[in-house]
C-alpha cells in the first residue's frame, strides 16, 4: 500500500479542519528547535494537510523573530489545480491562540528510508485524537515526500518575508559590501551549538583546515561571496585565505533552544537567512550529520543551489 493510501485509509478524524505549525519559544514539553529544523516541519506538515483535505497554516506570532518579518496578506490570484493559497492558508482567524498550551511534536523523522512508515502511523495516531477544528502545534519532522512543490514553497515564502525594517536592513548590507540580488555566493558553516549558545571561541586547526581545503577546490576566483557563520572567528580565518570572500562581525543569535536572545542578534540571525536566500549559490558546512537546516530549508524555500559538506 502506498504511503498517500495508508494516510487516507487511516485519518479518521472528522472533528479536525485545520492544523497550524506554531513557531515560539517554549511549548509544553520541551524548548524551540532551530528555525531551520521550524520551516522543515511546515513541509512536513503542508504534504500532510494537502493529502488529507485540510488547512494549513503557519504562526510567528509568538516569536520575537515576528517583529522582523511582514504579516501575511491572502492573495486572490495564486491559484493551482492541486493547491490554493486559499484552501491552504487563512491568517484573518479571530480565534485567541493559547500559546501555552503548544505541544512539541518530537519525532523528527530523521531516517526517512527506516522510519517513514513508523513516523506516518505516530503522527497520525497523533493527528485522530485532536478533538478541536483548528489544532496548534510544533512539528519539525522532515518532510514524507523529498519532491517539494513549487507551490508549497510559495506559500511558505509568503509566511516568512522581511517587513519595512528588515528590508532597509538588507538594503543596508547589501550596500555596504557591494552586493546585488542573486548576484553573489554564500558560504554558510554551522560550527555548532558550543559555538552558538555556550560561546566557545577557540576553533579546532582540523575543522578550518578541511574548511579552507574544501573551498579551495569549489569557489570561483571571480566570484564574490559572502560568508556567514554561527562563529565570529571562523569568519576572519576564511577571510585571510580567500581575498574574494568578504564577511560582517555582529551578534548571532540561535532562535531556538535556550540561547539567550536579544534584538541586535535576532536582526543579525535572519539578515543571514536573507543573505542566504537573495545569493546565487550556498556552499554549505556542518558538523552535524543532518547538516544545517539554517541554510538548507532558507535554500529550498528561495530556490538556491546548495553544496553541503558535513565537517567530520
Amino acid at each position: 500500500m502506498s504511503l498517500i493510501k495508508y494516510i487516507k485509509n487511516n485519518f479518521n478524524n472528522k472533528i479536525l479542519k485545520k492544523i497550524v505549525n506554531v513557531y515560539q519559544l517554549q511549548y509544553t514539553n520541551s524548548k524551540a528547535p532551530g528555525l531551520g529544523d521550524f520551516l522543515r516541519g511546515c513541509f512536513c506538515l503542508m504534504q500532510l494537510t494537502v493529502i488529507l483535505n485540510l488547512e494549513f497554516d503557519i504562526d510567528f506570532k509568538n516569536h520575537p523573530m515576528s517583529q522582523y518579518i511582514r504579516p501575511f496578506i491572502k492573495s486572490n490570484t495564486e491559484k493551482s489545480s492541486q493547491l490554493s493559497f486559499e484552501n491552504m492558508c487563512d491568517n484573518n482567524e479571530s480565534t485567541t491562540i493559547n500559546y501555552e498550551n503548544i505541544h512539541f511534536f518530537q519525532n523528527n523523522n530523521f531516517n526517512l528510508v527506516t522510519s517513514n512508515e513508523n513516523f506516518i502511523k505516530e503522527i497520525i495516531n497523533y493527528l485522530n485524537n485532536i478533538n478541536e477544528t483548528t489544532h496548534y502545534m510544533m512539528c519539525n519532522s522532515y518532510p514524507i515526500f523529498e519532491n517539494i512543490s513549487p507551490i508549497g514553497k510559495n506559500l511558505i515564502k509568503s509566511k516568512i518575508l522581511p517587513n519595512e525594517l528588515m528590508q532597509n536592513n538588507i538594503i543596508l548590507r547589501f550596500k555596504k559590501h557591494n552586493l546585488s540580488f542573486k548576484n553573489y555566493g554564500v558560504i554558510h558553516i554551522r560550527c555548532g551549538d558550543e559555538y552558538l549558545i555556550d560561546k566557545k571561541t577557540k576553533m579546532h586547526n582540523s575543522f578550518t583546515d578541511i574548511i579552507s581545503n574544501t573551498l579551495k577546490l569549489n569557489l570561483n576566483p571571480n566570484k564574490k561571496y559572502f560568508i556567514c557563520s554561527d562563529n565570529n572567528d571562523v569568519k576572519l580565518i576564511i577571510k585571510n585565505n580567500f581575498s574574494n570572500c568578504i564577511y560582517q562581525l555582529n551578534e548571532i543569535n540561535h532562535l531556538g533552544e535556550s540561547s539567550i536572545k536579544t534584538d541586535n542578534g535576532i536582526m543579525f540571525t535572519l539578515l543571514d537567512f536573507y543573505t542566504i536566500g537573495y545569493s546565487n549559490e550556498v556552499i554549505s558546512f556542518s558538523k552535524y550529520s543532518h547538516g544545517t537546516g539554517f541554510s538548507q530549508w532558507c535554500s529550498t524555500i528561495f530556490n538556491v543551489p546548495i553544496k553541503k559538506i558535513i565537517l567530520s
